[in-house]
């Protein structure tokens, strides 16, 4: 997992904490582009016109051309872009990390006024203690939301969605916080384990009940009948998911089974099973009781 280089540290002159920004937002942006599958914005090598670096080249350009008034209305205009950032969300949080990268290409900006130079850093690392503060909270709420689902495919997207803005909280050079990151990040793969044990226990009594069901008609049934039955039944369950008893269960069906058939015809069933589509984790529902594999 990529972590974020260190957070500014108390007391640190002002070059220090300028480069300290720098370092966080190389960070953030190599992230953010890694996610988004765009050339990272620092990269030299990257395409003029990037669709990622876009908007930033274009502030870029216009800084360059405008004179002091212009510059001063253009950063201010960065700055209440900044501000509008109050929390951390998925579906912004991309925009709060480009505002940060447009705050730090103004301050590499020559002759910049020292009372606005402050103010630019300032909300910058508001910026960076907002994902400090927000992202732990807004992780716990969506894998809280994922535990709570009864669809797994639900919980397994909000459980990613928990996983991307992890990704974006700054490291730090406080041992406390970053053993407070290392916790989090525990505990997000710890619900991800819970779930997939959940789902592992329903497929298995979806499965149990399958078997229920087949069972209650496979002895009053044809050879023929028989074979259908288990391709409905059995054909869906996937045995590499089924707990040693529920495969024991499994099991002794189908020796049932064997013994109603001809060896032929026994080869052929197993033959046929073998290529049915089965039913993944994933595809499970709240409440299935279906006896056909659909």
């Amino acid at each position: 997992m990529l972590l974020f280089v260190s957070a500014l540290l108390a007391g640190c002159n002002d070059q220090a904490r300028f480069d300290a920004i720098d370092q966080q937002l190389s960070g953030i942006n190599r992230k953010v582009n890694l996610l988004a599958g765009n050339t990272s914005l620092a990269d030299p090598a990257a395409e003029p016109g990037d669709e990622g670096t876009g908007y930033l080249d274009e502030l870029e350009q216009q800084l360059a051309e405008a004179d002091k008034d212009g510059r001063k209305e253009i950063i201010q205009k960065e700055l209440l872009r900044a501000a509008n950032f109050k929390s951390v969300e998925l579906a912004t949080v991309e925009d709060l990390v480009d505002s940060m990268e447009s705050l730090d290409i103004i301050l590499s900006l020559d002759e910049l006024d020292t009372e606005l130079s402050l103010r630019v850093e300032d909300e910058q690392q508001r910026l960076i203690e907002l994902l400090t503060s927000d992202v732990p909270a807004a992780v716990r709420q969506l894998d809280k939301q994922a535990v709570e689902a009864d669809n797994y495919r639900t919980a397994q997207e909000l459980w990613s969605e928990a996983g991307l803005l992890l990704e974006y909280f700054p490291s730090s050079n406080d041992p406390v916080a970053e053993i407070g990151f290392q916790r989090l990040a525990a505990d997000h793969q710890e619900v991800a384990a819970q779930l997939e044990s959940r789902q592992v226990q329903r497929y298995n009594q979806w499965a149990c009940r399958q078997l229920k069901e087949a069972e209650k008609i496979v002895d009053r049934q044809t050879p023929d009948a028989c074979v259908q039955t288990c391709l409905t039944q059995l054909g869906p369950i996937d045995p590499v998911l089924l707990s040693p008893l529920s495969l024991d269960v499994y099991s002794e069906f189908l020796e049932v089974v064997r013994k109603k058939l001809s060896l032929g015809a026994y080869i052929e069933l197993a033959e046929t099973l073998a290529v049915v589509p089965r039913k993944r984790l994933v595809d499970l529902r709240p409440g299935d009781r279906e006896v056909s594999g659909r």
